[in-house]
């Protein structure tokens, strides 16, 4: 296991999460609000998503609660910023693959 990606939140320099890859971890998503702690604490918030690797993040610039995690099984947002996950397959833009 690795870490994959790190994300400095756009809208707030003291909040950052980390991803991880691999499998076997309790949580791939973990997030930080006092970046410039000493150290900084980090939190789990990977409610919903499985244990699989998360090899892309997005904080969206307009509101930080909208989080974006890839994974190798597909994509998975979070409307309140990481406390809840669900998959990315609701939008309507994207095809079905059942």
């Amino acid at each position: 296991m690795y870490i994959a990606r790190t994300v400095i939140d756009p809208n707030n320099k003291n909040t950052a999460y980390v991803t991880l890859d691999g499998y076997g971890t309790p949580s791939h998503v973990w997030k930080t609000s006092n970046l410039s702690g000493v150290p900084p604490s980090w939190t789990a918030i990977s409610n919903g998503i499985p244990d699989v690797p998360v090899n892309a993040f997005a904080v969206d610039p307009g509101n930080s609660n909208y989080l974006y995690a890839g994974t190798d099984i597909g994509s998975f947002t979070s409307t309140d910023g990481g406390a809840t996950w669900s998959t990315e397959r609701a939008c309507r833009a994207w095809p079905s693959l059942t």
